[in-house]
C-alpha cells in the first residue's frame, strides 16, 4: 500500500495495531480478576518473563505475539494497577480525575 506521507503511514500502522489489540482483548476478556469488561488492559502475569512490552507487541509476527501473550492475562485498569503498583481503587480514581483535569 502506497502512502502519501509518513504521517499517513504512521496513522494506518497505529490503527492496525489498535485493531489487533482490541480484537485480542475482546476475545479474551473480561478482567480475569473481577470480571469487569471496562478499561481492559494486557498484563504480564510474571513481569520477569516479559520480553516485549504489550504496547510494542502488535506489529510482530503471529508466532511472537502468541508466545508473548501466553505469559499474559487481561485485567481491568483498576486490577492492573492494584497488581502492579499495589494501590487501591480510591487512589486510582483520584489519579484518573487528576489526569482528566490536566488535559
Amino acid at each position: 500500500m502506497a502512502y502519501k506521507t509518513k504521517q499517513d503511514k504512521l496513522k494506518y500502522h497505529l490503527k492496525w495495531k489498535k485493531l489487533r489489540r482490541d480484537k485480542y482483548i475482546k476475545e479474551n476478556g473480561p478482567c480475569w480478576n473481577c470480571g469487569s469488561d471496562k478499561d481492559l488492559e494486557i498484563d504480564h502475569i510474571d513481569p520477569l518473563q516479559k520480553k516485549i512490552r504489550a504496547g510494542d507487541l502488535w506489529s510482530r509476527s503471529k508466532k511472537v505475539v502468541a508466545q508473548e501473550l501466553s505469559k499474559c492475562q487481561i485485567l481491568c485498569r483498576v486490577c492492573h494497577a492494584k497488581k502492579t503498583y499495589g494501590i487501591d481503587k480510591k487512589r486510582i480514581m483520584k489519579l484518573r480525575y487528576m489526569a482528566r483535569r490536566s488535559r
